[in-house]
Parts: C-alpha cells; structure tokens; sequence
C-alpha cells in the first residue's frame, strides 16, 4: 500500500502519519547489526541487502498512529516535529541512485515475515565480506610469511623481476602491493574509503584466500594419501572459484566493508594473528603454505568473534 492510499485511509479513521513518514522516507535500522537506512517508500516491503553487514532485510511498511498519540509526540518535542532520522552516506553504484544503493529490491516479501528466498540465503553464503580488520590482519600474514621464509621470498622476488613477471604480471603484482598498502593504512586512518581503495583493497583480500588455500592444497595434494586427497582438491576449487568470482565481478567491491575499525579489534586481531603463525612455523613446523593458509583462514573468521567482544566491553562499560 503507497502512502497516498494509506492517508486517505488514515483521514477516513481519524488517524495521522507519524512525522518520520512525512518525508515520503522509510527509515528502518538493520536487524542484525543496526544499520540505519532511509529508502523511498515505493521499496516498501520489498528485499535487498544491508549495505554494511550484506543481510537480506525487508523495506518495512511505514506506520500509522492515531492522532493521540502523534499529539503526544508533538508534545514531547515542545511542538516540533520530531526530526528525520538520519541515514549514513552511501556512495551510489554505477547505475543505481543513492537510495537504490542503500538497498537494491529484489522482488516482494511480506513484510510481517522478513522470508528471503534460497537464491538470497545461497548468495549470502558464497560471497565474502571483508572489512578494515580482516584486511588489516591478511596484510600482516602476508608480510610474516613473506619475511620469515628466505627460500619463498628469493622465488617471489625472482619472478618479480624475470621478464613473464614484469609483462605478464607486474600489473596485477602492483595492484596487488597497492591493497595491501591501502589495507595497513584504512586500520590507521578514519577517511572514508573511495570506490577506487575498495577495488584495490578486494583485490588483495581475494588473491590472498584464494592464493594461500591453492598453495595449502598443492601441499597437501602432493603430501597426502589418495582417500584424504578430497580435502585439498577441495582447498584448490574454493580458492580457484573465489578468484574467479572476483573477475567476473561477481564478488565486487560491495563485498568491502565501510565499517571503521577499533584499536582494540586492531591490537587483539593483530595478537591473535601472530601468536597462530608463529605457533604454527617455530612450534609445530608446519610448511609455510600450511602456515599461510591457517593465518588467511584466522583472519577471516576471528574478525566477527573481536568484534562482538569489543562490542560487548563497550555495552558494559
């Protein structure tokens, strides 16, 4: 139901829109971690997807409150409208305004029930999300590993400076540096990220998933037994499929996140990171594609688990 039926429905019962609708607006906060959005109130329940976690949400249908007690609202305020709620700049995609940035509509759902649909939940499951934290900690695996193994440094640098590497590769092998770089710096820095940082810094954070679980399962492939060769094969198609979802632009830079990171998830992430590699390397001798591999994986999964802590302390204190 649009706005317009519903004020003629509203005026027939004596009722009033509530003054966050009288901007023509839907402002609604994410379930799962509170983002606050704004659309226009054609999205109204329709789905798409939150613009810092990637959850499936459902537009809401805006509210109706009898005129009590918007009067009472009206009072509370000193007689001011209640003021619009505000929303966090989102920076629209080629194509999209900034509302249909904010939430793309994928079709209808009710909105009682907020059901996404398999193709939803399915998407959801297969791409990443990476933000300043989990890049942040990739970027220091790959300096660990890269300094701490002679034999792996004097290849890479070989290749680097060989000519395949400089024609074939040296574009790639500098956008690469470049998000890493830029993956160090957004953890120090509070400037907003442009569209040209996120392609860089998704970049790296693919090409290292998808380089460092290649690497593990080419180790493990050649190490293992034929019953357990399954699990590297395994390592070898989800980082190949991973890279490849990157070049066709299926995993694109809506998979970086805008959220801005702690110092405490920063130095905690920073710890955990390097208590694991060297635990891995010094102590148990792993190869250093086993190492590299469980570091990457660390990175990925430990972020939500620093953030709910940090988030957690915040709410105590």
């Amino acid at each position: 139901m649009c706005l317009r039926t519903q004020r003629a429905a509203a005026g027939e019962q004596g009722l009033l829109l509530l003054p966050e609708r009288l901007g023509f607006m839907i402002a609604f906060k994410c379930e799962k971690c509170g983002q606050l959005m704004k659309v226009p109130e054609d999205y109204a329940g329709k789905r798409g997807t939150c613009p810092k976690c990637k959850t499936v949400v459902t537009v809401p249908y805006p509210r109706i409150a009898s005129s009590a007690e918007n009067q009472r609202t009206t009072a509370a305020t000193g007689g001011a409208s209640a003021p619009k709620a505000s929303s966090a700049s989102l920076p629209a995609s080629p194509g999209h305004t900034t509302e249909q940035t904010a939430l793309l509509a994928e079709g209808t759902a009710h909105p009682a029930t907020g059901a996404s649909s398999p193709g939803d939940r399915l998407k959801s499951l297969l791409l990443p999300s990476y933000d300043e934290v989990t890049m942040f900690l990739m970027s220091v695996t790959v300096v660990l590993v890269t300094a701490c193994n002679p034999s792996l440094r004097d290849r890479l640098m070989g290749f680097i400076f060989s000519v395949s590497g400089v024609f074939f590769g040296g574009a790639y092998i500098l956008i690469y540096v470049c998000g890493l770089v830029l993956s160090i710096y957004h953890i120090f820095s509070s400037r907003a990220k442009s569209q040209t940082e996120k392609y860089l810094m998704l970049f790296f954070a693919v090409f290292t998933n998808g380089t460092s679980a290649i690497c593990a399962g080419f180790y493990l492939l050649e190490h293992s037994v034929i019953w357990l060769a399954v699990f590297p094969i395994w390592n070898i198609a989800s980082g190949a499929v991973l890279i490849l979802m990157l070049w066709f632009d299926i995993v694109d830079r809506r998979c970086v996140s805008d959220r801005e990171a702690t110092i405490p998830q920063a130095i905690l992430g920073l710890a955990a990171v390097v208590a694991v590699f060297f635990a891995c390397s010094l102590l148990l001798k792993f190869h250093w594609a086993i190492t590299f591999s469980i570091c990457v994986a660390y990175s990925t999964s430990l972020d939500r688990a620093i953030h709910k802590v940090c988030r957690g302390k915040s709410a105590v204190d």
